[in-house]
């Protein structure tokens, strides 16, 4: 009789989630992800061909959160819903932040998609879609050095005690259309 899992290959990838988002990706092994579904580590590998496939699969959850972060904004400027979505990512998955955006690692490969559709997406923001592909790839650049401050500061609860996180948000959204208005100022000369 062919082996059949108690457990699915979402309900490992979630356990794996979990431990990744509270200890980092080097908690993800196959002993501590079978610990936390109350099982072996049969399932894992009837699932996964190995633990570091596992990681990459929470990776792509971590992706998937950070897209959903961005859908949630539902404001009318594409490029402040960007700046907003990092913030919340911050500040909701203070660990992840570090693990993919302060560690070096080779999960930040897959991070390019998005970022292409990040830039496409400035193509319906009134301010930026005139800089061209050049220009907006270049202010991302420019607005992700800006951001991961203000990220590093709301992940490691370093935002300073006279700045309440609705002004740290406000603070951000105006630094980044600053950059964008530099942007505009010096593709026009």
């Amino acid at each position: 009789m062919p082996f059949s899992p108690k457990f699915s290959r979402e309900d490992i990838v979630a356990a794996a989630f979990e431990l990744a988002g509270e200890s980092g990706f080097d908690a993800v092994t196959a002993r501590n992800v079978a610990k936390a579904i109350g099982g072996s580590v049969a399932p894992l590998y009837y699932h996964f061909e190995s633990v570091e496939a596992l990681v990459k699969a929470v990776v792509e959850r971590v992706f998937a959160v950070t897209r959903e972060l961005l859908a949630e904004q539902g404001g009318p400027s594409p490029f402040e819903n960007m700046g907003l979505a990092g913030f919340e990512f911050a500040k909701r998955y203070p660990v992840f932040f570090r693990e993919l955006v302060l560690r070096p690692n080779p999960y930040v490969a897959s991070y390019r998609a998005d970022e292409e559709a990040m830039l496409r997406m400035l193509d319906s923001d009134p301010k930026a879609k005139d800089l061209g592909m050049d220009g907006r790839r270049s202010l991302i650049v420019k607005l992700k050095a800006m951001q991961i401050g203000f990220q590093t500061l709301i992940a490691n609860g370093q935002l300073p005690a006279w700045l309440g996180e609705d002004e740290a948000r406000r603070m951000l959204i105006e630094t980044g259309n600053s950059l964008l208005d530099l942007e505009l100022v010096n593709r026009a000369t």
